[in-house]
């Protein structure tokens, strides 16, 4: 297995296996919450790892079928609107599926080769390397960094439960 691949197999599973924990003790209420009104939700994170996952595994196999959930690039593509709760799928759906992906993705770390890993991306992102191994990395970095916001929503709620969400 290459180096590069090894460093990062440990992460992406440590956040497949994360996210359950911290997603999963929250009220509806809780999980569509935003800070000033505008601040993405929980769910919407969610949903978005779940959508950038697709593009990890299509970097690394290009011929693969990928599976979409109903409306999932309306809901989740970068710049998507914040929809109504009802829209989305239950966090059940959410996180099976971002599971899902997150075993593929390690699975086809553990056979990527030389020639993969440098392979110009087809993907233009003007904030990440143009080849698959570096945004391989660059969408690791956007994964901490949504995992971030999330764990700032959730210490917001927690420490404000009572306040915000008092019946």
């Amino acid at each position: 297995m290459l180096p590069q691949a090894q460093l990062l197999q440990p992460v992406y599973a440590y956040h497949t296996q994360k996210l359950p924990e911290l997603f999963g003790s929250f009220s509806p209420d809780e999980r569509f919450f935003q800070p000033y009104g505008n601040v993405n939700h929980l769910t919407w994170e969610l949903g978005h790892l779940t959508f950038v996952r697709n593009t990890l595994i299509k970097l690394l196999n290009p011929e693969e079928k990928l599976t979409l959930m109903p409306d999932e690039r309306a809901l989740f593509a970068p710049g998507a609107s914040l929809a109504a709760p009802e829209a989305y799928a239950t966090p059940e759906v959410l996180l099976a599926e971002f599971g899902r992906r997150g075993e593929r993705v390690n699975e086809l770390l553990g056979s990527a080769t030389e020639e993969r890993w440098a392979a110009p991306s087809p993907f233009t992102i003007s904030s990440m390397q143009p080849t698959v191994g570096g945004q391989l990395f660059g969408f690791l970095l956007h994964e901490r960094m949504h995992l971030g916001e999330m764990i700032v929503l959730r210490n917001i709620i927690l420490k404000n439960r009572e306040a915000l969400f008092a019946k």
